[in-house]
């Protein structure tokens, strides 16, 4: 259950890290 939760808050950081890269190419 924990692990379970620890690999779903690091996906969902990785995504946020993701869309931010997006925004300093596409807007910089």
């Amino acid at each position: 259950m924990v692990e379970t939760l620890a690999k779903v808050l690091l996906a969902l950081c990785g995504l946020f890290v993701l869309i931010g890269l997006f925004y300093m190419v596409f807007f910089a």
